[in-house]
């Protein structure tokens, strides 16, 4: 669902979720004027965001179990309690042991305490910034490459950070005495898909952006060249732009995708890593 979707099925059933609280928490952070307002807004917040150096962030990492939990960071699976507080998620089927131990800082043996992100790929950014793969007929062969890059200017001494996603397809052919060259041809790509941690800018506080991280999935279903490359590159941008806080080189959480040239019919190249 989109932002508006899930807030219309909220509205629909009478629901309010962390990450509408967290919505509206960024929305008040985007008009304040200075940072003593930023603050005072932090404090009375204090169980949803936090200060990271110049980064605001939402206590809760996943913005999967923010569109699922209420406003105390409760969801229930038939019957059982699950609370998520920062990266643990607490379960018990009596809600009240969940409570006591978190008031207590202990352990209760009524309650499991699951570390999410230990079991979740959308953390670990574990297919890196790169990803390769080729195929290849009798005469024809198809290298291709997906890689996240973080893209930096500067203008009247002010600096941006933006993250983007980049396509490369190399096409080769064989010569006549059996070895690969480069050559010219049209190219095609087709159900590529990513998802980044990417930056969310909420406001400027009058020297940087204020932001936050989140993953997001990105899909191109097809695309062709249009005209003949050896080498042809598209570039996707992700996220929004950052002005004045430098940013971290992007990763991939997962990341998939096809590619061929004219003379390869329906054989692609392909790209697969993490959990789809």
């Amino acid at each position: 669902m989109s932002e508006s979707e899930l807030d219309n099925w909220e509205d629909k059933i009478g629901f309010t979720s962390t990450r509408r609280k967290l919505n509206n928490i960024f929305n008040q952070i985007g008009q304040c004027q200075n940072d003593a307002e930023v603050s005072k807004i932090l404090a009375e917040n204090k169980d949803y965001v936090k200060r990271e150096e110049d980064r605001i962030l939402p206590i809760m990492e996943s913005s999967l179990y923010a569109s699922i939990t209420n406003t105390d960071g409760l969801f229930y699976v038939g019957g059982t309690a699950h609370k998520v507080v920062g990266n643990k998620i607490y379960i018990a089927e009596d809600l009240q042991a969940i409570n006591n131990t978190l008031l207590n800082n202990g352990k209760n043996n009524e309650v499991t305490i699951v570390d999410y992100f230990i079991q979740s790929k959308l953390k670990s950014g574990n297919c890196g910034s790169r990803q390769t793969g080729w195929e290849n007929t009798s005469d024809r062969k198809c290298d291709m490459e997906l890689k996240t890059h973080r893209i930096t200017c500067n203008c009247c001494g002010n600096f941006y950070y933006k993250y983007c996603v980049e396509l490369h397809i190399y096409n080769y052919k064989k010569n006549i005495w059996g070895k690969w060259k480069g050559y010219q041809s049209k190219c095609f790509y087709k159900d590529i898909a990513f998802t980044v941690r990417v930056p969310v800018v909420t406001g400027f506080n009058g020297i940087s952006s204020i932001y936050y991280f989140t993953p997001k999935t990105y899909t191109i279903n097809y695309g062709e060249s249009g005209s003949k490359w050896q080498h042809y590159t598209k570039i996707w941008e992700i996220g929004d732009k950052v002005q004045n806080s430098e940013i971290p080189h992007p990763t991939f959480i997962r990341v998939r995708g096809k590619a061929k040239n004219a003379g390869m019919n329906d054989v692609w190249a392909e790209v697969n890593c993490g959990s789809w």
